[in-house]
């Protein structure tokens, strides 16, 4: 079951902005290679903006990734940034000499891996002026002489340069009708003065959003879309200065999970008098007004320049107390040896609550073991050989995907072909839900017992079939296979709030003191 989404107008491009955003982003981690010598590698954004003079500066992330390698550092130079910009790596792993930066990291075994975050710390010189700009370089070293050349351009523009400094929250255990507040940080790293802020707050499936006077509001079409609000906040932003609160959502019993995601943009008479949604108005809201706290300012300015929209979005993961059932399929099947059968086979969800993959991966996966004395020689879509995640035919076992999205009633049964090869009475397979590693204790799911169900070749008789239901215990165990990670095909709108909060995670952006607070 494929479910569309849609939105339009400016309340579309703001989420088209987040999209964009986390795909930039994305875009810069490093692609991790698997390697017998192991691999190790730095990752930071290729362009990054900062306010000129006046403005505080800002911290931007640096990924750092060790898989089973040895011996690594890395050298970071400033040499082409310093005639307007103070940067620093501001790390216990790294010592500062001149214009150079050398950070050790701690080794990584053969089966051992980590990644450590580091704030690039960045602050315009009181002489930096737009168009100002240079290049941070830097080297890897590491005992597999795998060494690698790196290196991002750093420049300054004149405007406001909001920061979101929320992201990564998981709100628990929150159970259906009950209120979630989702906390919403962000700063002015500019050098000029926002007047106003427009706050786009996306919520997924299942997640309400509360009712303030001062948004607006687009409701999706359907149970499975999203709801999206746009919010005007009367509050100036200088420089240096910050707007903090929550925003209230409130989980129906539909979904397991859901995500909220957030974008802000600053906001003059020229955007604000801008069209909110092509062809459509979006409605009003009631009740009290969605307020942030903020220090006083006293100056504002018009026409502003939003000048680094990478870092202006957010977001935050809802965890519903609620659970599914997941009922495994399975069959019966006849033949003779030489003969190819048909077997469909998988999953349904007995509910009450959805399944969903906010990656737009599988929401819920299942493991076939495929019975002695057959052999699969057509492979359906969205399954893989467990030992090595490919679709080849003849494997001992494939683990199976459903869509994004697995609600009440929805049922995945791919067919897989089987020749038998040998005929074995009462052969059996087995059909078991189970996480994409292999787990098949699934913390969601409140009743294992119907989580395996049996695949039957030329059944003796009387032995007690359970082809198409399921029901043979829930608690067998995953033995004598490699269950690789799976990545399905990507949904947008779906994949989008769990890359947000994959990114924010990464992010660690923090607004920094100029020197003077230092």
């Amino acid at each position: 079951m494929r479910h569309a989404h849609r939105r339009g107008g400016r309340l579309a491009r703001a989420t088209a902005a987040i999209a964009a955003a986390a795909a930039t982003a994305l875009a810069a981690a490093p692609a991790y290679a698997d390697s017998e010598s192991g691999y190790f590698d730095v990752s930071i954004r290729d362009a990054i903006t900062i306010g000129g003079a006046g403005a505080p500066g800002k911290a931007v992330p640096i990924m750092v990734h060790n898989s089973g390698t040895t011996g690594v550092s890395v050298t970071f130079n400033f040499t082409e940034l310093v005639s307007f910009a103070n940067v620093v790596v501001d790390s216990d792993y790294c010592t500062s000499s001149g214009d150079e930066a050398t950070c050790v990291f701690p080794d990584a075994g053969p089966d051992e891996q980590y990644e450590i975050f580091l704030p690039l710390v960045v602050r315009p010189t009181a002489d930096a002026k737009a168009g100002d700009s240079g290049i941070l370089r830097w080297r890897t070293e590491a005992d597999n002489d795998i060494d690698r050349d790196g290196f991002a351009g750093i420049s300054v523009a004149d405007g406001v340069d909001l920061v979101v400094t929320s992201g990564g929250e998981r709100l628990s255990d929150v159970k259906p009708g009950d209120v979630a507040s989702v906390p919403i940080a962000f700063g002015n790293a500019g050098n000029a003065t926002a007047p106003r802020v427009r706050l786009f707050v996306v919520a997924s499936p299942g997640l309400h959003l509360a009712e303030y006077s001062n948004c607006e509001y687009e409701a999706g079409e359907g149970p499975l879309d999203y709801s999206a609000a746009q919010c005007d906040i009367d509050q100036a932003l200088a420089p240096g200065e910050g707007l903090a609160g929550t925003f209230d959502v409130t989980p129906d019993d539909s979904d397991l999970s859901g995500d909220v995601s957030y974008f802000v943009e600053p906001l003059d008479d020229e955007t604000a008098g801008l069209p909110l949604a092509k062809g459509q108005k979006l409605r009003a809201g009631s009740g009290r007004p969605l307020t942030l706290r903020s220090t006083a300012t006293n100056r504002t300015m018009a026409g502003v320049v939003e000048i680094d929209y990478v870092d202006n979005y957010g977001s935050a993961v809802v965890l519903v107390d609620l659970a599914v059932d997941l009922q495994a399929i399975g069959a019966t099947l006849y033949g003779a040896a030489g003969e190819v059968v048909p077997a469909t086979i998988g999953l349904t969800n007995l509910g009450p609550a959805t399944i969903r993959d906010h990656q737009g991966e599988g929401a819920v996966s299942f493991l076939f073991t495929v019975p002695p004395g057959t052999s699969v020689v057509d492979v359906p879509e969205d399954c893989y050989a467990a030992s090595d995640t490919t679709e080849t035919p003849g494997a001992d076992a494939y683990l199976c995907l459903s869509d994004p999205v697995f609600a009440k009633g929805d049922k995945v049964t791919p067919t897989f072909h089987l020749k038998i090869t040998e005929v074995i009475e009462g052969a059996e397979g087995t059909v078991q839900a189970v996480y994409r590693d292999g787990n098949p204790n699934l913390r969601y799911d409140k009743n294992l017992s119907n989580n395996t169900a049996k695949v039957v070749v030329n059944p003796a008789s009387g032995t007690g079939e359970n082809g198409d239901s399921g029901g043979t215990g829930g608690g067998l165990p995953v033995t004598g296979l490699k269950v690789g990670a799976i990545a399905g095909g990507g949904v947008a709108l779906l994949a989008l709030g769990a890359a947000l909060f994959l990114l924010s995670r990464r992010r660690r952006v923090v607004m920094v003191a100029d020197d003077n607070d230092a």
